[in-house]
C-alpha cells in the first residue's frame, strides 16, 4: 500500500511515518516545505508523481490562541487546503483521510458526543476545522473524517511537553479542572489511521464519513497534569514543582474559548473498524521515559 501524508512533520505525521514501517506500508511524507497544499497545481503534481492508494491529511493550523488573532492563517490551512486536497483526490478516486477535532462542539453536552450531534464551535480554530469538514464532505466521495482530542506526543508543542517544561521551571503550577476530554497520543491516532487506510481500499468498503477516536479514560486538564506529574515521580525525574493547583477556566482567561466537555463517543469506530479506545496512560508512560532520556542526553 502507498500512502501520501501531508503535514508529515507534525505530531501525527511523524507518528505515521514510524508506524508505517512496522506495518509494511510505503509512506510518501510531504511537509509544508515540500508542497503547498493550498495550491491545486502543486497537489496535482504530487498525486501524479506518487500515485498513492490513500491520502492522509495530517496538516493543520493548531495554534488555538493565535488563530483568534490571525483567522486568515487558520482558514488557509484548515479550510482552503482541505478543499484543494478533497477535489484533487475526488478527481482521481483516491480515498482521503482527514483529522479533525473535538473543538467543533460547544461543550455543553452531558454525555459523550456522537458523530451526528450538533456542532457549534466556540473558537476560530474550531470553526475553521468544522468548515474544513464541510469542504471535504462537499468535494470528496471517498473520505473519512477522524475527530480526535487533546493530542500529545514527545515531539512538537502539546500539553505534555508544556507541563514537562513548567514542572522543571516552576515551583507552583495551576491547571484548569473544569474542562473534560480524552487525551490521545499521536501514536494511537497514527495506528488508527493506518488500520482505517487498509480497510478503505477494500473493493466493497462503503462506510465513509465521520468517526470519533480518542483516549480513555476521560479526565480534566488538571487530572491529566497530575498524572504527568505522578509518572515523572515514578520515573525518578527531578522536578522543581512543589504545588499543582486546580483552578477554574474563569481564573485562567484565554483568547480562545474551549469546550468544557468534549468527551467523544467511540462506538461507531469500534463497530466499523474494530478500533478500541487507547489507554492514554500507557502511551504517556512511554513518552515520559523518552523525555527523561532526551533530557539526560542533552
Amino acid at each position: 500500500m502507498r500512502i501520501l501524508v501531508t503535514g508529515a512533520n507534525g505530531q501525527v505525521g511523524q507518528a505515521l511515518r514510524t508506524h508505517a514501517q512496522h506495518m509494511s506500508i510505503e509512506i510518501f511524507a510531504c511537509a509544508k516545505e515540500d508542497v503547498d497544499i493550498t495550491s491545486e497545481e502543486m497537489v496535482t503534481a504530487v498525486l501524479q508523481r506518487y500515485q498513492p492508494d490513500v491520502v492522509i491529511n495530517a496538516a493543520a493550523y493548531t495554534n488555538v490562541e493565535q488563530a483568534e488573532e490571525f483567522p486568515e492563517h487558520a482558514e488557509k490551512i484548515n479550510v482552503d487546503a482541505v478543499g484543494v486536497l478533497a477535489r484533487a483526490c475526488h478527481l482521481r478516486d483516491i480515498p482521503l483521510l482527514h483529522i479533525s477535532t473535538d473543538y467543533v462542539f460547544a461543550g455543553t453536552a452531558k454525555t459523550p458526543y456522537r458523530e451526528l450531534d450538533e456542532t457549534s464551535p466556540l473558537s476560530v480554530y474550531g470553526a475553521t476545522k468544522l468548515a474544513g469538514e464541510k469542504q471535504l464532505s462537499l468535494c470528496a466521495g471517498k473520505f473519512i473524517i477522524l475527530r480526535t482530542s487533546w493530542v500529545f506526543s514527545a515531539t512538537s508543542n502539546n500539553f505534555v511537553k508544556t507541563m514537562w517544561r513548567l514542572f522543571h521551571e516552576k515551583t507552583e503550577v495551576s491547571v484548569v479542572n473544569d474542562q473534560w476530554g480524552g487525551p490521545t497520543s499521536a501514536n494511537a491516532i497514527a495506528h488508527a489511521l493506518l488500520v482505517i487506510a487498509q480497510r478503505v481500499v477494500e473493493p466493497n468498503f462503503s462506510d465513509w464519513g465521520i468517526y470519533h477516536f480518542s483516549g480513555a479514560p476521560a479526565v480534566s486538564w488538571y487530572d491529566f497534569a497530575n498524572t504527568i506529574r505522578a509518572m515523572c515521580v515514578e520515573e525518578s525525574v527531578y522536578l522543581k514543582l512543589e504545588q499543582l493547583n486546580p483552578i477554574s477556566s474563569n481564573a485562567f482567561p484565554t483568547k480562545a474559548k474551549r469546550p468544557a466537555y468534549s468527551i467523544l463517543n467511540l462506538e461507531k469506530i469500534n463497530e466499523t473498524f474494530n478500533i478500541n479506545p487507547c489507554d492514554w496512560r500507557q502511551d504517556l508512560s512511554i513518552i515520559i521515559q523518552q523525555l527523561k532520556h532526551e533530557r539526560k542526553e542533552g
